[in-house]
């Protein structure tokens, strides 16, 4: 898979999560079991808001021929999905959502490879 096919697919699932946490956090976290409190709602359309900036940056970044840009935008996503992957991990084996959080869990960690892929493999 190419580096900008990649991109594409996360920034659109990113960006779909995004809208969804920001426009109805509580319909989404119902999915898996959570109810929210007010502040849980506050925190999620935040949430909703840094997802929206993070799909856009990948979303601009998937066409880019720009070496240190590119570089730039692959570190943080393997940072930030290998963290989120390993937040997700503990909160679904503590219990915290139901069965449907193992869904997260997963794209957490194939964009986790992903990302780690296309910032660990040699260059030609």
């Amino acid at each position: 898979m190419k580096l900008s096919t990649f991109l594409t697919i996360n920034s659109i699932l990113v960006f779909l999560f995004g809208l969804a946490f920001l426009l109805m956090p509580d319909t989404l976290m119902s999915l898996y079991g959570v109810e929210l409190n007010s502040i849980g709602v506050a925190i999620s359309r935040l949430l909703g808001a840094a997802f929206l900036g993070f799909g856009t940056l990948r979303w601009l970044a998937r066409n880019s021929t720009e070496s240190g840009f590119l570089k730039a935008v692959v570190l943080s996503g393997f940072v930030e999905d290998s963290i989120g992957f390993l937040v997700l991990l503990k909160a679904q084996l503590a219990g915290l959502t139901n069965a449907s959080g193992w869904s997260n869990v997963a794209l957490y960690g194939l964009f986790a490879l992903g990302f780690a892929y296309f910032h660990f493999q040699k260059k030609e």
